[in-house]
């Protein structure tokens, strides 16, 4: 069973989607992969069953990622407003700002105890930790990973990187 299978039937138990809608779901992503394998493509790719849920708005992007976040045990990011003293401008650059919207993960700051702190849509995704810890130069565990929703991600991405970075 895959992770947002885990995050589906998380939220049936919390009563945030019936399990015909969890089902409805899973049939649209198998329809989505289906699709996407017919055409020659990776459906690795496909949307994942919270990003079905949300599209369909079954649940908000907020309420995914609080299950996120308490399916891998992390914390939840959720300020709406970035001080300067939330980031390092020197931190945020190490990752450019077309790869941290790719992947959905921006370095905020390293941390008194030398950890980065990270902010990440999908926890779950090994291809953005590996690419952090390349850009990061640093090991997953040094990563102080904390979740954040789509919709928070994009709009601290639009503080950090349009506003003060000017990038």
């Amino acid at each position: 069973m895959n992770d947002y299978l885990k995050i589906g039937y998380m939220l049936v138990k919390n009563n945030k989607i019936t399990e015909k809608q969890l089902n409805e779901a899973i049939l649209e992503q198998e329809r989505l992969q289906a699709e996407a394998n017919n055409r020659g493509l990776n459906y690795s790719n496909t949307k994942k069953i919270g990003d079905i849920l949300v599209d369909k708005k079954l649940i908000t992007s907020k309420e995914l990622s609080e299950a996120v976040a308490k399916q891998f045990n992390l914390p939840l990011f959720d300020k709406l407003e970035i001080r300067s003293e939330d980031f390092d401008g020197s931190v945020v650059r190490l990752i450019k700002d077309s790869v941290a919207k790719e992947l959905n993960a921006m370095a905020l700051k390293k941390l008194s105890n030398g950890k980065y702190l990270v902010v990440i849509v999908d926890p779950g995704d090994m291809r953005t930790k590996i690419t952090l810890k390349r850009l990061l130069r640093t090991e997953v565990s040094l990563m102080d990973l904390h979740v954040i929703s789509r919709d928070n991600f994009q709009n601290l991405f639009n503080q950090i990187y349009n506003i003060n970075l000017s990038i």
